[in-house]
């Protein structure tokens, strides 16, 4: 296989494949990338907490909020990486006691019948995210992988329907 073949193949099919590869993952299982990112996040605070901390070494322990801040992010960005899911479930935690807070809001402010039944489903469902927190990442990281993999695919047809390349290609003397 010639330089410019491997080229296009690279071009037309391996990039929509991987694509769709990467859809089919979070679609089949969306807490990979939920550890992924709090993965990420536990070694950036980690060594966040390294240089806190080293800083604070190097000036001789000049400042207490240097060395408290080390200490916690730190200890913040370990704690991550032994519990790599556990940032997810707070977000879906966190979500739902905004979702049960608004509700109450819009329950107690409107004085329609949709307006409460409206308040009523955003209670409902801001009790289920803080009974079941995991159910927020799973559903937006599912979704996300769904529009990867649909993305992968229009990308790999419309690329496999135009392989021929143009039918008349432009003559340059007919340009000038």
């Amino acid at each position: 296989m010639n330089r410019w073949n491997l080229s296009s193949f690279l071009y037309r099919i391996a990039g929509p494949a991987a694509l769709m590869i990467m859809g089919l993952i979070l679609l089949l299982n969306p807490d990979s990338l939920s550890a992924l990112i709090s993965t990420v996040l536990g070694w950036a605070l980690l060594l966040a907490g390294a240089g806190f901390l080293a800083a604070a070494v190097l000036n001789r322990f000049g400042t207490l909020s240097s060395v408290v801040g080390g200490l916690v992010c730190f200890s913040l960005g370990g704690w991550l990486l032994r519990h790599p899911l556990v940032l997810a479930a707070g977000i879906g935690r966190i979500a739902g006691i905004l979702l049960i807070i608004r509700g109450a809001q819009e329950w107690f402010d409107s004085r329609l019948s949709r307006g409460r039944l409206l308040a009523a489903i955003s209670v409902v469902l801001g009790i289920l995210l803080v009974v079941l927190p995991m159910t927020a990442s799973r559903v937006v990281f599912s979704l996300c992988g769904l529009g990867v993999l649909i993305v992968g695919a229009v990308m790999l047809v419309e690329r496999l329907r135009d392989s021929d390349g143009p039918k008349n290609p432009p003559d340059i003397i007919d340009a000038l």
